[in-house]
């Protein structure tokens, strides 16, 4: 939860770069532990999305799982 808040955090701080290697490792552990269906999963997912779409990313947002 805590390293989903700092990500989260990052995120409408508008520090896009700090945001991606935590957001990422986040989902990646949720995904692995939880499956793709967790509610947890879901949320990380979005921070990951999120994160991708405002940094005018979004070729990597539609590349999450």
């Amino acid at each position: 939860y805590t390293h989903a808040g700092l990500a989260r955090a990052l995120l409408e701080l508008g520090r896009y770069a700090e945001c991606e290697p935590i957001a990422r490792d986040v989902f990646e552990r949720t995904l692995k532990v939880k499956g793709p269906d967790h509610a947890e999963t879901k949320t990380t997912r979005k921070i990951l999305v999120d994160l991708y779409t405002r940094w005018g990313k979004p070729e990597e947002a539609a590349k999450v799982p």
